[in-house]
């Protein structure tokens, strides 16, 4: 028997790139019946906490309500991008801003709420950068057991003229 309704994870960060996938998705993938997940992993920075006993400096999470106040924030951008960028279309979907690395939160997402599909963005990375900092979208297309569709920017006029 074949599932209804679709439930697909648009991975969001904020950027430009995110956003382009998730219209990207709206206009080819997603269907009226399909269940949208706008989901936003957060890492808080660690904050140099002192110097230890090897002059090494060390490291804490910040304080609770610094966090609070990053999911405060993480909140409000997914509620006004899904009232942006939805809008009148007559589509479910649900937010969530969850801490983490999206390379953990995302699967951890698709594994709970049953996903069929995910959406990101590519930021374009080199393949130095790539290396060193690592791709959640390479992470994801490699460790999920559910289609990826990685979304590429638009072409700017000034790509386009070179």
């Amino acid at each position: 028997m074949v599932k209804q309704t679709r439930h697909v994870l648009i991975g969001l960060d904020g950027s430009d790139c995110s956003k382009h996938a998730l219209k990207w998705a709206l206009d080819n993938v997603v269907r009226d019946k399909d269940l949208l997940f706008l989901v936003i992993a957060f890492q808080p920075q660690l904050v140099p906490l002192a110097l230890g006993p090897d002059m090494e400096v060390q490291f804490t999470n910040p304080p609770d309500n610094e966090i609070e106040k990053m999911m405060s924030q993480c909140n409000d951008y997914l509620e006004q991008i899904g009232t942006e960028v939805i809008g009148e279309r007559s589509i479910e979907y649900k937010l969530l801003s969850l801490q983490g690395d999206p390379r953990d939160v995302f699967p951890a997402v698709c594994d709970k709420e049953q996903i069929d599909m995910v959406v990101v963005g590519s930021r374009g990375m080199g393949a130095i950068k790539r290396l060193l900092v690592g791709s959640v979208s390479d992470a994801l297309v490699h460790n999920l057991k559910v289609p990826v569709t990685v979304v590429h920017p638009p072409e700017t006029n000034e790509a386009k003229q070179m």
